[in-house]
């Protein structure tokens, strides 16, 4: 399954990126999740070049949300329904896994549409229309309770052309504009695993932080395959090579090459002779973030939060992390570091950051999202 798994995925990423599918590709970038059963799925963000973005009156063109004809279109008819179906749960279902104290937890079933439209969030509203108004249903057999008619609220979005190629689960979101959501969707394929592990103890207690990473893991079969990576390799290269102990992670790939089926560093063979007649290279390096308490990878965190500036370490989490993950190192910097820093300061600068997520959630229920909006919402004018 993972071989068939990894060969849809190569064949996805050359369709959309040199078969011109959706229209000419600037840049992408994908990540591989596991679920907790071990299954893979990948999130996959595309740049469009400007003049093949799709415009409001041409997407229901690249995506749908509805049923579709059967007679017309069988084999999309029988993908849809049996892969873009979401739950369903509510009425329906109550026992579903989405349902949490008897409400929807993926904000499914949605609303009827009668033609697609482009909200201020940056995310379309695509058209689901009723049967009153030419809607179709479908009925699914094989659930809890027996059959249920399921309708065009139950869809999600999905690309005909790309369903019917992978005969699969493939969900589309088109995102027009709006900055803070299309940083929101890069940073959601960016994301780290969900993973906690806590303990009480006395404080003079030495932790020892490799273990505590090994036993908070989660690795399932398929995760495992991947366990070592470019980080751990360095890891036995710096123990094995002088020199490359002397390097930084990002002057690494400029004498160094990646074997990807040794799972290694190697000295380069050619190039420009160098340092003690060392070979090197005009490589671009790249330097991965970590948690501060990510057990053996918090070695090239924690210069984030101890040699270099705590407001430096913020202003580059703030970039590619999550608010929950920026409040998350705030926390430690709270914690660990609270002597040498001025918390107050640093709640003050990044507060809109570490709580973007919770103003939007405010925002759908009615709230207003107004959290830290102004200086008097959290004290900041006067003294606190």
């Amino acid at each position: 399954m993972s071989l068939v798994f990894r060969r849809k995925v190569r064949a996805l990423m050359t369709t959309l990126r040199q078969g011109g599918a959706l229209g000419r590709v600037r840049a992408s970038i994908y990540t591989i999740e596991w679920q907790k059963r071990g299954l893979p799925h990948a999130h996959i963000v595309l740049w469009l070049a400007p003049e093949d973005m799709p415009r409001p009156d041409q997407l229901d063109h690249f995506v749908r949300a509805e049923i579709p004809d059967a007679d017309a279109e069988p084999e999309l008819h029988a993908i849809a329904t049996t892969r873009m179906v979401y739950g369903p749960c509510g009425t329906l279902r109550p026992t579903a896994p989405c349902m949490v104290d008897g409400a929807y937890k993926k904000r499914f079933p949605k609303a009827f549409q009668s033609i697609t439209e482009v909200h201020d969030t940056g995310y379309s509203r695509y058209r689901r229309r009723s049967q009153c108004s030419g809607g179709r249903t479908v009925q699914l057999n094989g659930w809890p309770g027996g059959a249920v008619d399921v309708d065009n609220r139950w869809i999600v979005p999905y690309n005909p052309f790309l369903s019917r190629a992978l005969d699969g689960h493939v969900n589309m979101e088109i995102i027009t504009h709006a900055v803070t959501r299309i940083r929101y969707v890069i940073k959601y394929v960016i994301k780290g695993g969900d993973q906690v592990m806590f303990r009480v103890s006395a404080g003079d207690e030495v932790v020892d932080e490799i273990a505590a990473y090994q036993q908070g893991r989660y690795l399932n079969a398929m995760g495992d395959a991947g366990a070592d990576t470019k980080l751990t390799g360095l890891f036995k290269r710096c123990a094995e090579d002088e020199f490359a102990r002397t390097l930084l992670c990002h002057s690494v790939p400029r004498y160094y090459t990646w074997q990807t089926r040794a799972w290694c560093w190697r000295r380069r063979r050619r190039g420009k002779p160098d340092v003690a007649g060392i070979f090197a290279a005009e490589a671009i390096g790249r330097v991965y973030t970590a948690s501060p308490r990510a057990g053996r990878r918090s070695s090239c965190a924690c210069s984030s939060t101890t040699r270099r500036p705590r407001q430096r370490a913020m202003e580059e989490v703030a970039v590619v992390a999550l608010p929950r993950q920026l409040r998350r190192l705030f926390a430690v910097i709270a914690v660990e570091g609270r002597v040498s820093c001025d918390l107050l300061r640093l709640w003050h600068t990044f507060r809109h950051a570490m709580t973007e997520d919770v103003r939007h959630r405010l925002s759908r229920v009615g709230g207003g999202g107004g959290v830290g909006d102004t200086d008097e919402a959290d004290g900041s004018s006067g003294n606190t």
